[in-house]
């Protein structure tokens, strides 16, 4: 009967740590609405868990039926997370102060600590009770479940609602599985253990276990901030992440407290082992890298591993670095005094203290001040800070010094390694040459010259933000057009600063006043002036132009967009954005008709939003999601094609484009306009590919509530190079009415323009398929030139004198040279291949890949003095070219006979 009594109170504490930790997970995405989505991912977790340590701690002084207890809490948890998720969820309708929306996460954590307690209490009865450690690994264990299924799997399949109604009946199964052991074991005595334990006063304990809860925030949210440098930041690489450090929590908890002693020399141990783990995400980039090259191929090949393959990569970050912290609270619990419910929750009361202080701490102070790096080197000193509650027993005089010397000199050590980003693979690939790295609370940011590309790139964290290079032409866009679309614009917001094309593009507009950035990251700001090339340096103070109340004409305002739009009610009369990808975590965000209705009221009257959506990073069935959404947010919608990309208005009414905007334009500007295609009526109409009244409603519809793109299945999309072609084709599925609809200054121009931009729609469509066919194996292609000729026909000279087209037909005439010369040097036709590849290298100069071929083709034949000055361009352009694939592939053509060195 005991027996059946104890596992009925182990699987609760693994149902409600498994429905306590989805709770939380639904109730993080709402807080981030109401708060942002970093200050959520920094405090949130902090303030839950505080509230559910005040819950333990309660209900360690509660001296009642622990029956009773259980079955009050199968009602009263469930309905405490419903309340604080329809509170938060509101705050952004009716925007609260930060401090309340905190306060409602830790009061939905309240009851979710109280069972842990009560579990632990109930498990003590009765001869040879287990110890706290089998609920305390077993609840870590259901919360790492919970993080999985619920938290990622039921989102997917039920949307957000779904999820909290599966966390509240998982958290409801375990109360009621808690109040059956509790009823079979009530009248057992309370075991010896329960009751009284070795040396450890409550004054000794808190401290530490203040100290060692900042200790373990910290430690996870650096773990993830360097996790999603080498595993990515879609939402199943977080869950992984979360997930991992979960199951190191719980392998500490479950092993090491078996190994070490049952008093507080135990306790000093642990500290020991905690402050020389701390420094391991430092030192372990080797192995990382290791397992990334041998250990990851080697799973994903074998079909029972390969699911699982990417975990491995996580587990060598975070597994030695959090366990040893998995085992602090056990041994403080078998450590100190007192009946065994009332003293774990007076040890996690006072680690609400240091989960309340890890945010404020960590995102705040310490890493926007030395980064991340170092803030990891300075956490072994929590070790023999938490241990000087000891400092006056002298028998324990030799472990403390064993732990200062551990702790001081692993933090010394870890001071002297570099950052960790500046190993990660993104920043060590030989293609990229770093320019500029900073970190702040939200990214690691850098300014990269890609080598082998040819333009300048900002990445925050690995993501390529945006670049220099010639097609990110269409950011211009989406600074001019919403501009244009307004007739008189004073007043213009652009949210995601980026490298600041965009808003140099909308300042070279006179008639805008006011020019608001909302970026969330200043080191982004901070790094502006490395883009002056494509931002025209419109963030540096002008005296010459400026607002009405004499202030800077450009401003910059710091924070979450979404958030800062919020209390901005009717000041902007154009709004331009280009977030992050929609599929992203917190990205996804500025894509749902929440945000849209947030943008609305941000908007004056007569007001213009303008959205970028990327065709070639989403499969045709979140694409059609994305675009629906903006469609059913505004009373009128309309895409337009900027090279590849699509830009989406969306206004109370169509706009006119009337010529009177255009007329008297500053020559400056006029050129601008022209480079991208927006100098005229005609010209910016003919570039609409859609009125969006008429897309179709998708199967599963984007919202807040249901942010299903993040959490789909993405084995079931088709091969990524299908994206582009199959988005292009659902978005100029439908005729665009509104460029038939106006008057144009000459008819004639205007139908021929439109015939020729829908040609040159037609040759991309084409040129994306073809380029999907041969990565795909496809040896039959016919050149991107040939599919030119054949969607332009007879006008494709004329239509050379279009800037776009002309662009396209120099890619295409360059990717066509690149190609055949190296397939000819391949062949070893050296002088053919040279013919071409010297042709790529007049239209794209600037990268490092045709200088490298033409050199090879050079040192092929003999003329070793111009290879040599071919390598040498390209050795000053990408300075570590022999380590790039193609650097090597370039030595394996010929260019090995050269006796090229290395940088």
């Amino acid at each position: 009967m005991q027996r059946a009594a104890r596992a009925a109170v182990v699987l609760s504490a693994f149902l409600t740590g498994g429905g306590g930790m989805g709770l939380q997970s639904v109730l993080l995405a709402y807080l981030g609405l109401a708060c942002g989505q970093s200050a959520s991912g920094a405090f949130g977790p902090g303030a839950f868990a505080a509230g559910w340590c005040a819950g333990a701690w309660l209900a360690g002084r509660f001296r009642g039926s622990s029956a009773r207890a259980f079955a009050l809490l199968a009602f009263a948890a469930p309905l405490a997370g419903a309340s604080a998720a329809l509170w938060l969820r509101a705050t952004e309708v009716a925007p609260a102060s930060n401090a309340l929306a905190f306060l409602a996460l830790a009061a939905a954590g309240l009851p979710q600590g109280m069972f842990l307690t009560l579990q632990c209490r109930e498990l003590s009865r009765g001869r040879g009770a287990p110890s706290l450690a089998a609920v305390y690994v077993a609840n870590l264990l259901g919360a790492l479940a919970g993080a999985w299924g619920i938290g990622l799997a039921t989102v997917a399949l039920a949307g957000r609602t779904g999820a909290l109604l599966t966390a509240s009946g998982v958290v409801a199964a375990g109360a009621l599985l808690g109040w059956a052991g509790a009823r079979r074991v009530r009248e057992a005595p309370l075991s010896e253990s329960a009751l009284s334990a070795v040396d450890l006063s409550l004054r000794h304990a808190a401290p530490i276990a203040a100290l060692t809860a900042l200790w373990v925030f910290a430690l996870e949210w650096l773990c993830l901030r360097i996790a999603v440098l080498w595993v990515g930041s879609q939402v199943g690489e977080l869950t992984r992440i979360v997930a991992c450090s979960l199951l190191a929590l719980a392998l500490g908890a479950a092993f090491l407290p078996r190994w070490v002693a049952r008093d507080s020399r135990g306790v000093l141990s642990v500290l020991t082992l905690c402050a020389l783990a701390s420094t391991w995400p430092l030192v372990c980039s080797p192995l990382l890298e290791w397992s990334a090259h041998v250990v990851v191929p080697a799973l994903r090949a074998s079909a029972p591993f390969a699911p699982v393959s990417d975990v491995a990569l996580t587990l060598v970050l975070v597994l030695p670095a959090l366990a040893p912290l998995g085992a602090v609270v056990p041994v403080l619990h078998r450590a100190s005094s007192g009946e065994s419910g009332a003293r774990l929750g007076n040890i996690l009361l006072f680690e609400a203290l240091g989960a309340l202080a890890a945010g404020p701490l960590l995102h705040s102070w310490l890493v926007p001040a030395v980064g991340v790096g170092e803030a990891l080197a300075w956490l072994p000193l929590l070790g023999p800070l938490a241990a000087l509650v000891f400092a006056a027993r002298r028998e324990l005089r030799t472990r403390l010094a064993l732990l200062g010397v551990v702790a001081l000199g692993a933090s010394v050590a870890a001071q002297r390694a570099p950052a960790p980003a500046l190993r990660s693979p993104k920043l060590t690939d030989p293609a990229l040459n770093l320019r500029a790295f900073a970190e702040d609370a939200h990214f690691a940011v850098s300014v990269v010259d890609d080598g082998v590309n040819g333009e300048r790139t900002l990445l925050t964290d690995t993501f390529r933000a945006a670049g220099d290079g010639r097609e990110y032409a269409y950011m211009r866009v989406l600074g001019h057009l919403p501009v244009l679309a307004h007739p008189r614009p004073a007043r213009v917001a652009v949210v995601a600063l980026g490298t600041g094309t965009t808003v140099g593009a909308v300042a070279l507009h006179p008639e805008v006043q006011a020019l608001d950035v909302l970026e969330i990251s200043p080191k982004v700001v901070e790094f502006a002036p490395w883009f002056e090339s494509v931002n025209r340096g419109a963030l540096a103070p002008d005296s010459a132009r400026r607002r009405a109340d004499g202030s800077e004409r450009v401003q910059v305002r710091l924070g979450d967009g979404r958030r800062l739009l919020a209390g901005d009610e009717a000041r902007y009369d154009v709004i331009t954005i280009e977030p992050l990808l929609p599929d992203s975590p917190f990205g996804v965000y500025l894509y749902t008709p929440g945000f849209y209705a947030v943008a609305r009221r941000a908007l004056a009257p007569g007001g213009v939003f303008a959205q970028w959506v990327p065709p070639h990073a989403m499969p045709p069935e979140v694409c059609a999601s994305v675009v629906a959404a903006f469609a059913r947010s505004f009373e009128w919608s309309g895409a337009w094609l900027a090279g590849t990309q699509l830009i989406l208005l969306g206004a109370e009414r169509a706009p006119s484009f009337a010529q009177e905007r255009f007329d008297g334009l500053d020559p400056q500007l006029l050129r601008a306009l022209a480079e991208v295609g927006c100098d005229a009526p005609s010209a910016v109409l003919a570039r609409q590919v859609a009125e969006l009244a008429s897309w179709p409603t998708p199967p599963r519809e984007l919202t807040d509530d249901d942010p299903w793109i993040v959490w789909r299945a993405r084995g079931s999309d088709p091969p990524t190079l299908e994206w582009l072609p199959r988005n292009l084709e659902l978005a100029t599925a439908s005729p665009a009415t509104l460029a038939t609809s106006l008057p144009f200054s000459s008819e004639r121009d205007a139908v021929e323009l439109r015939a020729t931009l829908a040609a040159l729609r037609e040759a991309r469509i084409a040129s994306a398929w073809s380029e999907a066919r041969r990565r795909a194996g496809s040896r039959s292609e016919p050149d991107a030139l040939e599919l030119a000729a054949a969607a332009f026909g007879p006008r494709l000279e004329r239509a050379r004198a279009e800037p776009e087209v002309a662009l396209f037909l120099a890619e295409a005439e360059f990717l066509d040279a690149l190609r055949r010369g190296v397939a000819a040097l391949a062949q070893g036709d050296a002088r053919a291949a040279l013919r071409d590849t010297v042709r790529a290298a007049e239209l794209r100069g600037e990268r490092a890949d045709v200088h490298l071929y033409v050199a090879a083709c050079l040192a092929r034949m003999g003329e070793r003095a111009a290879a040599q000055a071919a390598l040498a361009r390209a050795e000053r352009t990408c300075p570590r070219w022999r380590e790039t694939a193609v650097g090597q592939r370039a030595l394996r053509l010929g260019l090995d006979s050269l006796g090229a060195p290395g940088p």
